[in-house]
């Protein structure tokens, strides 16, 4: 980075500070004049689905690049696509930024702060954040944070990492950051950002300090800033920090491919190395996609119809208690559990998950009862946990009832592997 655009990036993340500090906690022209425009139209069936199909959108077309290991790619997030979202809103970017100049001159200041000044679109996904998080629709909600994070993505990108990845000296600093747990367990940049926003977010609503204001609900002008400089901030501080890592094993030359252990039984298999490699980034695209979308009615259905005898007001009932990111770890292990067994231990490939041999193998696994098999284990033992903590099994003392549940749980996390396999 060029000393002129470093100084450029600290004066303005000293301007958003300083914006941060002096903005009159009782300003809040962002909630009375930009939010209800924002929430008139996601209030509405067609709204919110639009919105939902427009971030589905720019999922698909950057997914090569979105399951990368780290930050490989800078993403583009275009004028053209930010465009569809004010169309969809009925602002044009200039009106959202005579709101931020608003705030600003309430200060009584002459400085530009072009960080907010620059990215009204910001300003918008914020109201979007705000809205479902108000509304508790958990799948907007995550929906909203993650387009939020991926438009922030592409001006930290750009700051930090100045020349192309190389892709196996980033596989192995991903796999190697051990003493940043979320960065390390995440495996790509989608759940990275994902999981970093959410994290940044706890601090918004009285999560992370326990009896601090939930900041998202009373959304002064102050908070709102303070909402968007921290994004920024957390985002570009693990940017930072990767590209740090990266650049220490570039310098040594240590890359994937170079760091076979011998002595390692596991990296020795090359087949067992592979198939884990894809279980794990299998899993982590599987699980991000369950708990951005929540319960999807029509595996519901497919679920339920394996288990005839049970309600089907209660399978989703269940099932949608269990998506959601309290069990995203569990999730995880769920899956990987499944996907190991099938793809390791039985020989298969891939390709074949979304094949039907997949659901008359699975009918076996459930079946199955060989405690000494760790991944089998893993499976039972999340599905009497989640069976436990939804209330299925005080609801019900019969245990061919309790069965059937468990059976239909497993079948929807079944159906929806071979979803968002593909």
């Amino acid at each position: 980075m060029s000393t002129d655009v470093f100084k450029d990036t600290l004066n303005i993340i000293n301007n958003i500070k300083y914006v941060a500090e002096a903005t009159s906690p009782n300003t809040t022209i962002v909630k009375d004049k930009l939010y209800p425009r924002i929430a008139d139209i996601l209030s509405t069936t067609q709204g919110d689905r639009e919105f939902k199909i427009l971030v589905g959108k720019y999922l698909n077309d950057n997914h090569s690049k979105l399951y990368t290991a780290g930050p490989q790619y800078l993403i583009p997030f275009t004028d053209n696509q930010k465009a569809e979202y004010f169309k969809l809103f009925k602002i044009t970017p200039s009106e959202v930024t005579s709101y931020v100049k608003e705030i600003l001159k309430s200060i009584g200041t002459n400085s530009k702060f072009l960080y907010l000044t620059n990215n009204p679109i910001l300003w918008v996904f914020y109201c979007c954040i705000r809205y479902y998080y108000l509304t508790k629709n958990e799948k907007g909600f995550n929906t909203a944070i993650t387009i939020y994070a991926l438009a922030v993505y592409p001006s930290v990108h750009s700051a930090i990492f100045q020349y192309k990845c190389n892709p196996d000296v980033m596989q192995y600093t991903i796999d190697h950051l051990t003493n940043r747990y979320t960065i390390s367990k995440a495996g790509n940049i989608f759940a990275t950002l994902f999981t970093s926003i959410n994290s940044s977010i706890d601090f918004f609503v009285g999560k992370k300090h326990k009896g601090d204001p939930d900041r998202l609900k009373s959304s002064t002008d102050a908070e709102v800033i303070q909402f968007i400089q921290r994004i920024h901030n957390d985002q570009k501080s693990l940017m930072k920090y990767i590209m740090d890592e990266y650049m220490n094993n570039y310098r040594k030359g240590l890359r994937i491919s170079n760091n076979l252990d011998s002595s390692d039984a596991v990296q020795n298999d090359p087949s067992k190395e592979n198939n884990t490699s894809i279980v794990d980034s299998v899993a982590n695209k599987i699980v991000l996609s369950i708990i951005t979308n929540g319960a999807n009615l029509t595996l519901v259905n497919n679920a339920k119809a394996m288990c005839p005898s049970i309600s089907i007001s209660e399978c989703r009932f269940y099932i949608s208690k269990i998506i959601s990111t309290k069990y995203d770890n569990d999730m995880e292990s769920f899956i990987k559990a499944i996907l190991f067994r099938f793809m390791y231990d039985d020989h298969h490939a891939r390709e074949d998950i979304n094949s039907s041999s997949f659901i008359v193998w699975s009918s076996k696994l459930f079946r199955q009862t060989n405690s000494s098999n760790q991944n089998i284990a893993i499976i039972k033992d999340l599905l009497t946990k989640w069976a436990t903590e939804t209330g299925i099994y005080s609801k019900y003392k019969r245990e061919g009832t309790r069965n059937d549940y468990k059976r239909c749980i497993f079948f929807y996390f079944i159906f929806a592997i071979q979803l968002y396999n593909q």
